[in-house]
């Protein structure tokens, strides 16, 4: 009799181990699905320029929207078209954390040449860009953009006029914007 009661007992607990053995298995499942669906869906963080929003900004991995290449490249461009030796140091330091690193060989050498040349001479500019004629090609996450404007720039009591025109590239990379290329034409009116 003892031996058919512990034959019983043995085989509650083999049912009882396999109920747990079975729940574990579940939940590995889900767990395992669970892993699978983070990995396919990475949340990426998007920068926007400190400007107000006024159109949506689509996000996907493959193509950026117009509005966002639209928003950082016009906070770009009054950055580098609208500067006096009080602000100067702040432009360019903005500017250079956004440039890509690969990028930073060419375009650091210009802002510190700028920065220096502002601060000798105590230049102030204001630039007044032609949002309308603006021309903006985007392909995927990369972007060029063109903007002509006017400049009236200050030096001592001087006061002279230019047109000025920029090209900006820009690209998005794990949602960070990044300044990849920047070209300045200067005529005097």
């Amino acid at each position: 009799m003892a031996f058919v009661e512990k034959w019983k007992n043995v085989e509650n607990k083999a049912k009882k181990y396999s109920h747990f053995t079975m729940i574990l298995v579940v939940l590995n499942v889900f767990l395992m699905i669970l892993t699978a669906y983070s990995f396919t869906h990475q949340k990426v963080v998007i920068q926007l320029p400190p400007t107000r929003l006024t159109e949506t900004v689509v996000y996907s991995s493959n193509e950026v929207s117009r509005s966002l290449f639209e928003m950082w490249g016009k906070y770009i461009v009054a950055t580098l078209g609208n500067y006096s030796s009080e602000n100067i140091d702040d432009n360019i330091y903005i500017l250079l954390n956004m440039t890509h690193p690969e990028n930073m060989k060419d375009i650091k050498p210009e802002l510190v040449e700028l920065e220096k040349h502002v601060k000798e001479n105590r230049v102030r500019q204001a630039f007044y860009p032609e949002w309308k004629d603006m021309k903006l090609q985007i392909k995927g996450n990369y972007s060029q953009m063109i903007i002509r404007g006017e400049a009236f720039r200050e030096v001592g009591t001087n006061l002279q006029e230019y047109d000025i025109k920029y090209t900006l590239r820009m690209v998005v990379i794990n949602g960070h914007m990044y300044l990849t290329y920047v070209d300045k034409e200067v005529d005097k009116k």
